[in-house]
């Protein structure tokens, strides 16, 4: 006879996210009227809503999306503080490496083009010898501009891009993925480890697969187009991150 838990447990996932698992049947789902979990009940009340700011393992979140995953009869909730920007699945591999050298599963939270054309990372503030180690490493770039904490918990780093990859990042703001150099497309695979199947590859080389997806989700047809909207509130603010 196994034991059910009853008791929710909250565990890290990375940077930005959290997971609630255990007696997770208990919970009440509040939806909005686009179907968005708003909050959380069990029969104590509500626990956790949108917006809400929580400590997690000494990790401080704040709750801007609610999202159920059902396997079976297992149910866990998924809470994050973002979704991460299209600057940093395609802009980030400008400036070399993969995703385990910028710490992407573990502090990395998120990256942002800035209007004077410099990238923006932002990552948690954690005492922790490799985040220490990352952080002398990367402002002994070249391109290291500066670095900026935002109170306790997150520091941003401002770095420069190359100009030899102004024509890039110029193809980037309008949206046309798949007219980067072959030789990027790729790199930007082998930056975050997928093949070209994956939805960055399916948008890198404009796949028939994800053409026919999004025909079907708007119901017509949509020409010889990217497969992927045009980047939009990609510059760093500072705001977000004061929790």
């Amino acid at each position: 006879m196994g034991i059910k838990c009853k008791k929710l447990i909250y565990t890290p996932i990375n940077a930005i996210s959290f997971r609630i698992v255990g007696g997770t049947k208990i919970i009440i789902p509040h939806l909005s009227q686009q179907d968005d979990i708003t909050s959380l009940e069990t029969e104590k009340g509500i626990f956790l809503t949108q917006g809400d700011t929580i400590k997690v393992k000494g990790i401080k979140y704040q709750a801007n999306e609610i999202v159920r995953y059902k396997t079976g009869e297992v149910i866990h909730y998924d809470i994050s503080m973002l979704t991460r920007t299209k600057t940093a699945t395609f802009l980030m591999p400008l400036l070399g490496g993969n995703r385990n050298l910028f710490l992407w599963n573990k502090y990395f939270v998120n990256a942002y083009l800035n209007e004077d054309r410099t990238l923006t990372l932002v990552y948690r503030i954690l005492n922790d010898p490799l985040l220490n180690r990352f952080r002398s490493t990367l402002e002994s770039f070249e391109i290291f501009i500066e670095g900026e904490e935002i109170g306790e918990d997150f520091v941003a780093y401002t770095l420069q891009i190359r100009p030899r990859y102004k024509n890039l990042v110029s193809l980037f703001l309008k949206g046309k993925y798949s007219k980067f150099p072959s030789t990027y497309r790729l790199k930007v695979l082998e930056f975050h480890n997928k093949d070209i199947d994956d939805l960055v590859g399916q948008v890198l080389f404009k796949s028939k697969k994800r053409k026919a997806y999004l025909e079907s989700l708007l119901g017509c047809e949509i020409g010889d187009v990217d497969l992927l909207s045009i980047p939009e509130n990609e510059e760093f603010n500072i705001k977000k991150y004061i929790l």
